[in-house]
């Protein structure tokens, strides 16, 4: 039974696919949703599926929206609830911070916790006090000298990761000892970094985490994360392929371990690195909602978005483990353009989409259109509808971009089984990360 306040007006802090999928879940549950937009996007498209629209600023740093800005239009627009969305918001410890006497709900996590999970040193530090095993680090190096000691201790590979888990580029591996006094130092430029024993042939796989006010958390299945574009997500699949039932388990029982160790509240994602002989490692706490969401509510036919709010406005969790089942297999594919023009046209296949544009709408090459779900009985069949839905020009006017698309989908090994980041990295056709890139 719900203890805290009716949501009749909510505001997602976050703008396109977000905001369009906070608007489908408001029309279904009869809440208002108000989004905030960029200056420059006043007239755009997408603006005309949610209820109300505030411009705000980027924020000093760069980064979208300003979290005074989206305070301010908080109350302005007379909102009861905030959702941080898939972007910044959903990581601005600054937004949290500026909410704590705003009386309103809340769909994100404390400052805290959100700060634990933001650094990645203390957060496996947390891991490992719990008995959660990590794939062995440096903990945070600020010199030179320091990560060239510990590699000569620990060996090679090994992988970079910088301790703000928020900076976007790469993740670069070292393959030999040349290349560390040239890559170290320009990485040293973003701040202090953790140094990652690489695991050869390994899968990443995520387990998506509600937390109620109380602490009672759940997991919501599994999904397979490893296939990648560079740095964007290609395809997703849930439930991720090729687990055993003790291994799903395990996964489930640490990740909710992991989400109450930082005292987590609201919707979080853990994510593993799953090793060629079964062991498990934890990686990171990512917050909220992730733009992958959908081969999840697929799947495990659940509403991630309802949850998130009922659970912001107090209500308790009333999932069990046990009850969330896979019902089918889906896999998601994130879809970009290859090419500038305007969308006349978006046909779904009968598929879910959830879209990034709206038809009318101008784009050009690479920017994000929707993410597909397809699904079937099997991962087979999902893959099948995959591919006719690809096939079938489904977007007017503006052609898909399917190199890496078709590399994955019309692969046998993909086909056969789940790919690992290496196997996944050669059939892209991927340059390889940079080591010398002059930040």
């Amino acid at each position: 039974m719900r203890d805290g306040p009716t949501i009749r007006r909510v505001l997602v802090a976050d703008r396109r696919g977000a905001a369009l999928r906070l608007a489908r879940w408001g029309r279904q549950a009869g809440v208002e949703v108000v989004a905030l937009a960029r200056p420059e996007e006043a007239e755009a498209g997408w603006l005309d599926a949610v209820d109300f629209c505030i411009p705000v600023p980027p924020a000093r740093d760069r980064s979208w929206p300003d979290p005074t800005a989206a305070v301010s239009a908080l109350h302005d627009s007379g909102c009861d609830a905030l959702h941080p969305g898939c972007g910044d918001a959903a990581r601005s410890l600054r937004l949290v911070e500026q909410l704590a006497y705003a009386g309103v709900a809340w769909a994100g996590p404390g400052l805290e916790s959100l700060g634990l999970a933001l650094d990645r040193s203390i957060s496996l530090i947390r891991a490992r006090g719990a008995g959660i095993a990590v794939v062995p680090s440096s903990g945070p190096l600020c010199d030179l000298e320091a990560a060239r000691s510990w590699l000569v201790r620990v060996g090679l590979p090994a992988r970079i990761r910088p301790v703000d888990v928020e900076i976007g580029h790469p993740r670069p591996v070292l393959t030999e000892f040349a290349q560390v006094d040239v890559a170290i130092p320009r990485w040293l430029r973003l701040g202090p970094l953790v140094l990652e024993r690489e695991v050869a042939g390994a899968r990443e796989i995520e387990v998506p985490v509600l937390v109620d006010a109380q602490g009672a958390a759940v997991a919501v299945g599994d999904r397979d994360v490893t296939l990648r574009d560079k740095r964007r997500h290609l395809l997703v699949e849930a439930p991720a392929p090729g687990l055993s039932d003790a291994l799903r388990y395990e996964l489930a029982r640490t990740a909710e371990s992991f989400a109450n160790e930082l005292e987590w509240r609201g919707l979080c994602t853990v994510r593993f690195l799953l090793a060629p002989d079964g062991r498990a490692y934890l990686l990171q706490l990512r917050p909220g909602l992730q733009p992958w969401h959908g081969a999840t509510e697929v799947a495990y036919d659940v509403d991630l978005v309802d949850a998130q709010m009922r659970l912001a406005s107090r209500d308790a969790l009333r999932w069990k483990r046990a009850a969330i089942q896979a019902r089918v297999s889906a896999v998601w594919a994130g879809v970009v353009a290859d090419n500038d023009g305007t969308v006349d046209r978006v046909d779904n296949g009968g598929l879910r989409i959830d879209p990034e544009v709206v038809v009318g709408e101008s784009v050009e090459a690479g920017d994000p259109l929707l993410g597909m779900v397809a699904h079937g009985p099997t991962r087979q069949a999902a893959i099948v509808r995959l591919r006719a839905w690809l096939d079938a020009d489904p977007i007017g006017a503006v052609a898909l971009s399917r190199r890496a698309l078709d590399a994955c989908v019309g692969a046998p090994a993909w086909w056969q089984g789940p790919l690992n980041r290496d196997v996944a990295r050669a059939l892209t056709d991927l340059p390889a990360e940079p080591l010398s890139e002059d930040f």
